[in-house]
């Protein structure tokens, strides 16, 4: 339900303002959502990685300004240059999509069989 706000009535005299009725009321705009990106935090463990891949990402991003290469030294200006990065979400999941829709259909695994174990008689001592 859209918000509400009510129609200022004229003002003399120093009058304080009182809304006149209901029927006075008037719709406020409903407020504009940024559609950027929701990531609150890094969830990415970035010590996880390989310190190639690391060397990588700077060498990708052209981060020059770490002046070792060692994966102490690299992780946090990843860390920092990945948290800058803003992602359009809407942008992301239709250049997602379209990709799908490009690749063409999926195959289809193979069927599966399923092997039940045979039931045992009384067996011969």
């Amino acid at each position: 339900m859209p918000r509400t706000l009510p129609r200022r009535a004229p003002v003399a005299n120093g009058a304080s303002y009182q809304p006149s009725s209901e029927e006075d009321e008037v719709e406020a705009p409903e407020p504009v959502i940024q559609r950027a990106s929701t990531r609150r935090g890094s969830k990415v463990d970035f010590y996880k990685l390989e310190t190639t891949s690391l060397k990588k990402y700077r060498r990708v991003h052209k981060l020059g300004d770490i002046a070792s290469s060692s994966k102490d030294e690299l992780i946090p200006a990843i860390q920092r240059h990945f948290a800058a990065m803003v992602a359009d979400e809407e942008e992301t999941l239709l250049a997602f999509m379209s990709a799908v829709q490009k690749s063409g259909p999926m195959p289809r695994p193979p069927p599966v069989q399923i092997v039940r174990p045979k039931p045992k008689g009384k067996q011969k001592r």
